[in-house]
């Protein structure tokens, strides 16, 4: 599947989630600890969750980049909140439980939230010190019966902040608008050849860009997303078993994770996307046996990744592909200025 030109350029994440929901609204959409719901049902309760975001910040739609914390743990809510978040017109900021009590304060008074979305208010309310921020329910079922009109966002707009360590170790907000992840996401639906009836992998904490990467090229097309356990994320041994019981068929994981697994096969794995970090070779040996082996590059701000390479036999495991469609990449020297062809 080519994504059309126009399809890769306008438009924001949660309109390619709004396309696949009036498409196919009976299909699985998110199988979690907590509950398994369709697209119907997912879109319903984010469509909720969006109305109750605005009625209590009293703004309808929300301005563009209105900033919104997500702190949730690993369940359905994550993409509810997510998705809520984006359909009320705002952005999201990830605030993971998981994450050091000090460097989730910073992020939060950092960012100037306008409301924090949290599956734990009490936890919420004492861990961020927003004095008058209102920290709103993530399973928020109450409903005003109005309908969700359209969001203001387009593809211009913030879609996220998320806080990376930084050079220095101070965590440092980085603002992604729509387009740019919107474009990742369809690349690599394109290049992992993702479907409807695919099962697709959700390892990563929101927290790490990595995530919207696992979340929207399945949401793009229908399929089926798996949000492993906090006991699947903390054992190897039970996260390949996760996969093979839930016949994981997409995943995209650090080259880390995917080098501890064991080394029996995942029958159903068709795709499998490394990131962030080089593989070993044995590892790109053993994962790109029986299936189609990425690996992908690109910095925060750069939505995600910027290009990637599809692995073949006696490949070099440092390889980083090419760019990713509307995307241009420049060689440089220490110097900051390009490098010509066959320079060095």
């Amino acid at each position: 599947m080519n994504a059309p030109e126009n399809e890769l350029e306008t438009g924001t994440l949660d309109g390619l989630f709004e396309t696949t929901v009036a498409r196919i609204p009976n299909a699985t959409a998110v199988v979690a600890n907590d509950a398994t719901l369709s697209y119907a049902e997912l879109h319903a309760r984010s469509q909720t969750l969006a109305l109750a975001i605005r009625e209590q910040l009293d703004q309808d739609p929300l301005p563009p980049d209105t900033l919104i914390g997500l702190h949730a743990g690993r369940s359905s809510g994550l993409l509810v909140g997510m998705l809520a978040i984006m359909q009320a017109g705002g952005a999201y900021v990830p605030l993971d439980p998981a994450y050091p009590a000090n460097r989730l304060h910073f992020m939060a008074q950092d960012s100037k939230l306008a409301a924090v979305i949290s599956d734990d208010l009490m936890v919420a309310t004492e861990a961020f010190g927003l004095a008058g921020t209102p920290i709103i329910e993530l399973n928020k079922t109450r409903s005003s019966g109005t309908v969700l009109s359209p969001s203001a966002s387009g593809p211009d707009d913030l879609a996220y902040v998320i806080y990376t360590s930084g050079s220095s170790g101070q965590p440092k907000g980085v603002a992604v608008p729509h387009r740019g992840v919107r474009n990742m996401a369809l690349s690599h639906r394109d290049l992992m050849q993702i479907e409807a009836g695919d099962h697709a992998l959700q390892f990563t904490s929101i927290c790490f860009d990595c995530s919207l990467a696992e979340i929207f090229p399945a949401l793009a097309v229908g399929a089926t997303l798996h949000i492993a356990g906090e006991a699947e994320r903390s054992s190897f041994d039970a996260l390949h078993a996760y996969c093979l019981s839930q016949e994981i068929s997409a995943a995209t994981v650090p080259p880390s994770v995917v080098g501890a697994l064991p080394r029996i096969d995942l029958p159903a794995l068709k795709n499998l996307m490394m990131g962030g970090e080089t593989p070993s070779a044995e590892t790109v040996a053993f994962w790109s046996r029986g299936r189609r082996l990425f690996n992908c590059y690109g910095p925060t701000e750069a939505s995600v990744s910027s290009c990637v390479h599809r692995y073949q036999t006696g490949d070099p495991a440092n390889r980083i592909g090419k760019a990713l469609p509307n995307t241009l990449l420049y060689v440089l020297d220490e110097a900051g200025m390009e490098v010509p062809v066959g320079g060095s």
